[in-house]
């Protein structure tokens, strides 16, 4: 695989302040027959790079569907013709789009062509593993090696590392984010346990008079649970809505999560609930065991 920049023309497309047919530059990668399936890149239609698409052929190109769409909005970008100097090349194939410098980066067109047909004087060797990648680096080393022993030594990394810099921000924010969250829960948490715990705690007069007037102690936690879980679902309920609302706001920041992620909002709900019951029920059951007498002396 060899990541490069190169000019290409269109019959019948203009770029943008220029004449139809004329050049304009493009994001490349010259790789082999099995980089899709190594970076689990998809193949929306056509066909994939094969061995035989090898020098003395003719030109073939995969592009990703934003290429596509971009420069064939009619959606005819398979069989179309592209130059690239003097040299015809068919597009024979239309991948998905990826991530090729950014997280945050708008889709571009992106042009991929057989390494065997545009030679390059240095790649990088892609390799997909199923385990460690560690375990592999001394035998693709021997590998590289036996090809050409006077190659200089490769340079091994993953994926994770070659990736770490250029995800460093993103990750920041995300650890911040996640940090100011969970604190936010916490706080929640803490002021609905103060709260429900009180209220139901200045009710310890009531449940004597109930209790002295004949209801069950297992009555009395009923009915407190029973109305601190309706309070507490209306907040949450009300809460949940207005953070679907908020969280809109945070979509151009999230990659590979919804807004409306239901994990995330079925956590915070259950937190929140649980809390709930926990505030309500301990002085509940506290108030419930109190001699009725003894209860309805206090202030």
């Amino acid at each position: 695989m060899s990541s490069s920049g190169r000019d290409i023309s269109i019959p019948g497309f203009a770029p943008p302040g220029g004449q139809d047919g004329e050049e304009f530059s493009v994001n490349t990668n010259e790789i082999d027959e099995g980089y899709f399936r190594a970076m689990r890149i998809p193949l929306l239609g056509g066909r994939d790079f094969a061995a035989t698409d090898g020098d003395g052929m003719p030109r073939v190109a995969v592009v990703n569907e934003t290429f596509a769409k971009r420069y064939f909005p009619a959606g005819d970008a398979l069989g179309a013709t592209v130059r690239e100097d003097s040299a015809a090349i068919t597009i024979v194939g239309i991948v998905r789009d990826s991530k090729y410098a950014r997280l945050d980066e708008d889709p571009v067109p992106f042009f991929y062509q057989p390494v065997r047909q545009v030679w390059r004087p240095a790649v990088n060797l892609l390799v997909h593993t199923t385990g460690s990648p560690a375990a592999v680096t001394a035998t693709l080393l021997r590998e590289v090696a036996a090809l050409d022993p006077t190659l200089p030594a490769a340079q091994v990394t993953t994926l994770r590392q070659s990736t770490a810099v250029v995800l460093l921000p993103q990750r920041v924010a995300a650890a911040v984010t996640g940090a100011l969250g969970l604190t936010g829960l916490l706080l929640a948490a803490v002021g609905l346990y103060g709260v429900l715990s009180f209220s139901t705690a200045q009710r310890t007069r009531e449940m004597g008079v109930r209790l002295a007037l004949g209801a069950s102690r297992t009555g009395i936690v009923r009915l407190v649970l029973g109305e601190g879980f309706r309070l507490v679902a209306v907040g949450i309920g009300v809460g949940l809505g207005l953070a679907a609302l908020a969280t809109q706001a945070l979509r151009p920041f999230l990659f590979g999560v919804s807004p409306l992620d239901p994990a995330t909002f079925a956590t915070i709900g259950a937190v929140l609930l649980g809390v709930a019951t926990l505030a309500t029920w301990l002085p509940a059951r506290r108030a419930a065991r109190v001699d009725p007498m003894q209860s309805m002396r206090q202030d």
